[in-house]
């Protein structure tokens, strides 16, 4: 399962902000029954989203700098979508998870480098794909070629991830 965090606190009673909560709160959703999962950071309060993923008792921390904006509405759903993707495309659970995190910052930050020339308000955009701001996904994918070879550093920790809105 994939909660945020007010989710996670609604449904188990724990707030998963540290790791040593999310691993307590990984234990009361193996008491209901769920062996994964991924506690979604986008509602904290830090400089970083942090999201964490209990697999088996492990945990991961998948972190991203935060974009401060209301409207990033769906980068949860796009982020479980895109997670169910590699899955079904044969990866292991924290591949999966590591791909589809870094598709969601990448969505993002293709959507805001874009936003004058596709006419939108990068602040009112916040992801495109498979839940939110779909109708960008035909100028992204025309177009993803030469934003991916101009932002192709190699001090950038998104180089090599490709913006392309159909990874799958």
């Amino acid at each position: 399962v994939t909660p945020n965090l007010p989710a996670a606190e609604a449904l188990v009673g724990i707030a998963p902000r540290s790791e040593e909560q999310a691993r307590a709160a990984a234990r009361a959703f193996a008491a209901l029954g769920v062996s994964n999962v991924l506690f979604k950071g986008g509602h904290g309060d830090s400089d970083m989203v942090r999201d964490l993923l209990v697999e088996s008792g492990v945990v991961t921390l998948f972190e991203a700098p935060r974009r401060h904006s209301r409207h990033t509405h769906g980068t949860g759903c796009t982020l479980a979508t895109a997670i169910a993707c590699g899955l079904a495309r044969g990866m292991v659970l924290a591949d999966a998870v590591r791909q589809a995190h870094d598709y969601v910052q990448q969505a993002i930050r293709t959507v805001r480098a874009h936003a004058a020339e596709w006419h939108i308000d990068p602040h009112k955009i916040g992801v495109m794909g498979f839940s939110a701001g779909a109708e960008l996904t035909m100028a992204a994918a025309i177009q993803y070629p030469a934003f991916d070879a101009k932002n192709n550093a190699a001090t950038d920790p998104l180089a090599g991830v490709t913006s392309r809105p159909d990874f799958v």
